[in-house]
């Protein structure tokens, strides 16, 4: 697993993942701390996450090994972000950047279900709980660094970006009377 905490290095994928993936202009308002990070470079998180659609064809196997790979903990249920379990035909897993875990069931290599589950209970939310894909990102961005070297964060902003810098600026103390 990765130096960082599940919920904040899946909310920092989530955030590049959406960059990498923009089609449309918007608006970044960040630190200069967050803009000197080294990041993975954008064709790490490309390549290194992977997209779940009902009805599509995966081996829950493959599937198992990749999450593995990708620094999931492996558990007999999953409770906690970047774990994941098998049980017979469920896959279930819980990417770091998304409020709840996901159980994927199939039928063979086919995608039967997407569903939303609590991970309490283990059973699915009711209303918003079926799903009809996912986006499974890695556990911790550790893993991504196989696409090359870190970058800075520009590396996923387009070439004609406007940076705007602000500071915050304090009132004028008075000094104080003697």
């Amino acid at each position: 697993r990765g130096e960082s905490e599940p919920a904040a290095a899946g909310e920092r994928l989530r955030t590049l993942m959406h960059l990498a993936l923009r089609q449309e202009q918007f608006l970044l308002n960040t630190s200069v701390q967050a803009l000197m990070q080294k990041i993975p470079p954008p064709s790490g998180l490309q390549s290194g996450a992977r997209a779940l659609a009902e009805g599509g064809e995966q081996e829950p196997e493959e599937l198992m090994a990749w999450l593995e790979r990708s620094g999931y903990e492996i558990v007999n249920e999953v409770q906690e972000r970047s774990q994941a379990a098998r049980r017979g035909g469920l896959v279930d897993a819980w990417p770091p950047p998304e409020p709840c875990p996901v159980r994927i069931e199939f039928e063979g290599a086919a995608i039967a279900s997407l569903r939303r589950f609590d991970p309490i209970d283990q059973r699915s939310l009711a209303g918003a709980a079926k799903i009809s894909r996912v986006l499974l990102l890695p556990a911790n961005d550790a893993f991504l660094a196989r696409g090359g070297p870190p970058r800075l964060p520009s590396a996923y902003l387009p070439a004609d970006t406007i940076f705007f810098w602000a500071e915050k600026c304090a009132p004028e103390i008075e000094p104080a009377a003697r």
